[in-house]
Formats: C-alpha cells, sequence, structure tokens
C-alpha cells in the first residue's frame, strides 16, 4: 500500500505545474521581473503582470518527455500594489507590496481535462526596502530587498487535482541589483530563497496525512541596452533549482526535486514623464526536471498613483 501510495505521488508530481495544488512548488517569481529591476523611488505603484503559459512536454526526474498526451496552460492576472515611504532605515526607502492574483488554469492527460478559475494566494511583502543610487566602482548601482509571505487564500478543494491554491503558506525572501556598465547598458538580477509549509489537506485520491513541496533557489537575470531614453531592449530570463526532496507524510520522495532555465528577448518602454512603463518578455524553457516545460509571454505595467 505504501508503494502504491508512493507511485501515485510521484505521478502527481510529472503532472503538476502552476496552479496544480499538491505536491508542485507553488507558483513564484520566475521571469516576471526583468530590466532595471532594482530601479525604485519613493511613491504608490500599481503593477500589473499578465503571464500566458503554455506546456506540451512533461519532463521527469531524468529530463525526458513522460509518455502519453498531455498539455497544460495557465493565464495569471497579478495585481500588486506597491509602496515605498520617503523614510529612510538603514539607509533604505522601506515600504510595503501585496498581490493578488487571479488564475485560470487547465490541464489535459490521458482524455481528461482539469481546470480551475478564480482568486490565487495572495502575496504579502513587508518590508520591503528600496536603496538609492550609490556608485559600485563608478558605475550607477541600485538594490533592493523584500521579504515575501505567500498565505492561502484562493479556491481549494482537496476532490479537485487543479486548485488556483497550494493551501499552504510560503515565505520567499529576495535580494536583487541594477548595475549601470555604461549609461546604456545594464544588467539585473534577483536572487530568490523558497521555503514552504505543510499541506495538510492533500489531494483525496492519495490517502495521505500531508504534503510538504520542497525549498529552492531560483533567480531572475537580464542584460539590456538602452537604444534612448524611453526604449531598452534585450535578454533575460530564470533558473530554479529544487534544494531538497518534495515529502510525504515526512518521508522524502527519491527522484523529485524540480529544475528549470529560462531564456528570451525583451522590450521595456518608458512614458515621457516616465511615470508608466511597459515590459514584454518571451520565454523559452529548457534543462527542465519533474515539471512541464513552457513557453511563455509576460507582459508587466506599472503606473504611478
Amino acid at each position: 500500500m505504501v508503494k502504491l501510495r508512493f507511485l501515485l505521488f510521484l505521478f502527481l508530481i510529472m503532472i503538476q505545474g502552476n496552479g496544480i495544488a499538491q505536491v508542485s512548488l507553488p507558483a513564484i517569481n520566475l521571469g516576471y521581473t526583468s530590466f532595471a529591476d532594482s530601479l525604485g523611488f519613493p511613491g504608490l505603484f500599481l503593477q500589473e503582470y499578465m503571464d500566458y503559459n503554455y506546456s506540451g512536454s512533461i519532463k521527469d526526474g531524468n529530463g525526458d518527455s513522460l509518455a502519453g498526451n498531455s498539455s497544460m496552460r495557465s493565464w495569471v492576472l497579478l495585481n500588486q500594489l506597491l509602496y515605498i515611504s520617503k523614510s529612510k532605515i538603514f539607509g533604505a526607502h522601506y515600504g510595503f507590496d501585496i498581490t493578488v492574483p487571479v488564475v485560470d488554469v487547465s490541464m489535459k492527460t490521458r482524455g481528461k481535462k482539469y481546470y480551475d478559475t478564480g482568486l490565487g494566494d495572495i502575496t504579502i511583502g513587508l518590508p520591503l526596502l528600496q536603496w538609492p543610487k550609490r556608485k559600485l566602482f563608478g558605475m550607477d548601482f541600485y538594490q533592493k530587498l523584500d521579504f515575501l509571505i505567500k498565505i492561502s487564500s484562493g479556491h481549494y478543494d482537496n476532490n479537485e487535482l487543479v486548485n488556483t491554491s497550494k493551501n499552504l503558506y510560503s515565505i520567499n525572501p529576495f535580494y536583487s541589483f541594477t548595475l549601470f556598465m555604461t549609461p546604456k547598458i545594464e544588467t539585473s538580477m534577483r536572487f530568490s530563497y523558497l521555503w514552504n509549509s505543510k499541506n495538510h489537506d492533500p489531494y483525496k485520491p492519495l490517502d495521505v496525512d500531508d504534503l510538504q513541496p520542497g525549498q529552492a533557489f531560483h533567480m531572475n537575470y537580464a542584460v539590456s541596452y538602452g537604444i534612448n531614453n524611453r526604449y531598452r531592449i534585450g535578454v533575460a530570463g530564470y533558473f530554479l533549482q529544487q534544494l531538497n526532496h518534495h515529502e510525504i507524510d515526512g518521508h522524502h520522495i527519491p527522484n523529485s526535486k524540480e529544475r528549470v532555465f529560462a531564456i528570451g528577448p525583451g522590450v521595456m518602454l518608458l512614458s515621457k514623464n516616465m511615470e508608466n512603463i511597459v515590459y514584454l518578455n518571451i520565454y523559452f524553457e529548457s534543462f527542465t526536471l519533474n515539471r512541464p516545460e513552457s513557453s511563455r509571454v509576460m507582459l508587466r505595467f506599472i503606473k504611478k498613483i
């Protein structure tokens, strides 16, 4: 019976991705931020992210595609309110952010379709620290630090394979920087750590008491060139490596670590008054383990309120 549960658990790992609730890593910032990531200044900002994700290939622990006809598709709209104060602590302006996702996700596998639509899990960033421009070896240098907590607030039904919530909470702090190597060329990187709590009400057919996704390191990276004061073009991507295995009832599941690497082109457009910014990024994933391998389109809009 235990062996049967483990086999079912491993099968579920293979078919899960963004929005599927049991044994995959939760949705995190993979490519949501790219060029000039750490630039910021005091004010109240509205950020909208639209992410379209399609996968026609699901990879196992060896990086090979699973047999059978399976695919996944998701639309994610992230609504983020971000505030940065004029006051400082440790030399940085402090603030907070809150992100409310709306998710539409569907999966086809073995001739069946599973789907869910609705609010996802809310993320709160507190404290957010935004350092003003500094010099690093004579180059303009910006830094940002945020402590993110994702809470279980979306729809979850343990009778359903696909949900918009993970039914757990996550801690996901990050540090990012932007370095202008020349007035026109910049590079940005964001380094994040992910820890997940247990889901104490897992998918019923598993017949287990709890599941816990593993811990992970992930990063976004970007290099861009300023055509003029309003347009930037470049290349961006992300990398994720799970650090320890998923668990079922406190037992590690062998060969269950997730990994993905992505890269693709992008463009950044600033309005004339510099208070509105639009990003468009396209990502192509590879070197994937234990998760769907996707192609993604990311549209991001920032407006100062």
